[in-house]
């Protein structure tokens, strides 16, 4: 195949040096040709190898890994619901892994199959000694490719694919069941992608279809990249209904309230905008906006009304408990930068987040910047990463977090706060 193209070359070129005016349009146009052409034997040859191979030789294992050297919380300063004031509390030491392994298979030309599980042991130090080992389903789905253009994807998948800003880098982003479907094309020099999903967010004691909890909505994505800078822009509706938003931990026998709205209607979107030649120098911003209107708090262990009782005691004063109604936005904006001068695998970036407490799913908006929440949160971070070579990474962040609001009644004013750095070894095998 590349004697062809090479020979297909050679003969351009002696047609060249025959004429006098060269027209370098048709000599563009005959490269894309003869690379067409190429391209249609390797895929025809990919297909006939597939088609001789067997299950197990177009299956391939890979994994993932981060090694959480250590993480540690400091100056933490939280409320004390007897004296009703803020008290700092003890540091904390986290060591941890968190380990992927995927098996990925070629059924057919047009058919994928991934089934992927993710391992966490973890060890915690510093008063609040614990210890745990976890091995959960991460994904299991089936991947149909219309063309080289759209595909659909069915099972337990990764969320982040269809509203790209709510990836979750960090170990407590959740997986979700359902149906998604992708679509690019090319318009002129931007690349526009249309992302769509539904997945049924809680399996509820055999109840009609109708009644378990969903979470659907899509996106839109137009990027263009030149030479000198990459440019992306998206824009998408997360819709969810009858989420799950309080948990009853049996083995503790309490309930773990991740003070969750039922019902969102939210708008997320994102910029980036990275200049190539200036040290890959990247300025990205996130907005989220909740469309929905609440008219009361939504049902919340964490807000306490002026004599301590939150929603699920009796006689509490929703009149006296703090007001979030109106905390429906938020933002994230982040700046970026390689650091030549030190090392060319060595990058910096400073970055800010603002999310007021319904701005968005906790589920999605797990950036774990604060050991106590996810929203109702500002505060700066830092991040330094060293590219040890293409499997190996080193990456350190730290954050400095505290509550937009106050969540107590009795104290108002007060506001939780705390610190945060970690050191990671990011493996890829």
């Amino acid at each position: 195949m590349l004697t062809l193209l090479f020979s297909n070359l050679i003969y351009s070129q002696e047609q060249k040096s025959d004429s006098t005016k060269i027209d370098y349009e048709q000599e563009i146009k005959l490269l894309k040709l003869q690379l067409n052409k190429l391209k249609e034997r390797i895929d025809e040859n990919t297909i006939k190898t597939t088609k001789n191979s067997n299950l197990i030789e177009r299956t391939k294992i890979s994994s993932f890994a981060i090694f959480r050297v250590g993480e540690l919380d400091w100056n933490q300063h939280i409320y004390n619901p007897s004296t009703q004031q803020g008290e700092r509390v003890h540091s904390r030491f986290w060591a941890r892994i968190l380990a992927y392994v995927y098996l990925d298979t070629k059924i057919s030309n047009n058919l994928d199959y991934r089934f992927s599980i993710q391992v966490f042991p973890g060890f915690a130090f510093g008063g609040d000694s614990d210890s745990r080992l976890s091995i959960l389903l991460d994904e299991i789905w089936l991947k149909y490719t219309f063309s080289s253009n759209q595909f659909i994807k069915i099972g337990r998948q990764d969320a982040s694919e269809i509203w790209s800003n709510q990836i979750g880098t960090q170990f407590d982003f959740w997986r979700h069941d359902g149906i998604s479907y992708q679509y690019k094309q090319s318009i002129n020099d931007l690349l526009f992608t249309g992302k769509s999903a539904f997945y049924i967010e809680s399996y509820r004691n055999n109840e009609t279809f109708k009644n378990q909890g969903k979470l659907y909505g899509f996106s839109l994505n137009l990027e263009k990249s030149t030479e000198y800078k990459n440019t992306s822009f998206s824009a998408g509706i997360i819709k969810g209904e009858s989420l799950m938003n309080r948990f009853k931990s049996d083995l503790q026998n309490s309930y773990w309230d991740g003070d969750l709205a039922e019902n969102y209607t939210i708008l997320a979107s994102e910029f980036i905008y990275t200049f190539k030649t200036i040290n890959n120098l990247t300025f990205k911003a996130d907005f989220y906006h909740n469309f929905k209107n609440y008219k009361n708090n939504l049902h919340s262990n964490l807000i306490t009304d002026a004599t301590g009782k939150n929603y699920f005691e009796p006689s509490f004063n929703e009149n006296t408990a703090p007001n979030f109604t109106n905390q429906r936005s938020g933002f994230y904006t982040s700046i970026k930068s390689d650091i030549p001068v030190i090392s060319k695998n060595l990058s910096l970036s400073l970055a800010y987040l603002y999310m007021e407490k319904y701005a968005a799913l906790d589920v999605f908006a797990q950036f774990d910047l604060a050991r106590w929440t996810s929203t109702n949160l500002k505060g700066w971070e830092t991040v330094i990463l060293y590219r040890y070579n293409d499997r190996i990474s080193f990456r350190n962040r730290t954050f400095f977090m505290e509550e937009i609001k106050g969540l107590n009644g009795a104290n108002p004013n007060f506001r939780r706060s705390g610190n945060r750095t970690r050191f990671d070894i990011i493996i890829n095998i």
